[in-house]
């Protein structure tokens, strides 16, 4: 487990040196998970559009230690390929993958993606509190 999220971290930094943050998979995946009219809303009662919430998001992934930036980055490209996929938003593909996460309790890459899952949860929390407190506009 530790060293396949190791190798994660490591892609990540590689991919986010050779394309910057404007151009990184993270802020990409932001895009795609920006698009559901959920969150939509939610960046309406953040005063926030798709473009400053996603600058926040990949700032504030940044400043996390390089194993939860991997858990982030892997857990947002595996939500969004999956409403890419069915066409359905965050929360309803997130619910399913958390319940099939859980089936599995001795099963490394579903604890990987339950853990990353919830970080995800909380960097989102923690946009909303940026914007709130005008650190992220």
């Amino acid at each position: 487990m530790i060293r396949k999220m190791a190798a994660i971290a490591i892609a990540v930094g590689i991919l986010s040196a050779c394309v910057g943050p404007s151009g990184s998979t993270l802020a990409k995946d932001c895009i795609k998970l920006a698009a559901d009219p959920e969150a939509q809303e939610n960046f309406a009662d953040m005063n926030a559009d798709t473009e400053s919430f996603c600058a926040c998001l990949v700032s504030l992934t940044e400043s996390k230690p390089v194993d939860d930036q991997a858990a982030i980055t892997s857990a947002l490209a595996i939500i969004t390929a999956k409403m890419e996929e069915t066409g359905q938003g965050a929360e309803d593909v997130v619910g399913p993958m958390m319940s099939q996460a859980m089936a599995q309790p001795d099963d490394e890459d579903a604890k990987a993606l339950m853990a990353g899952i919830r970080k995800t949860g909380n960097l989102i929390d923690e946009i909303e509190q940026a914007f709130d407190a005008g650190t992220c506009s």
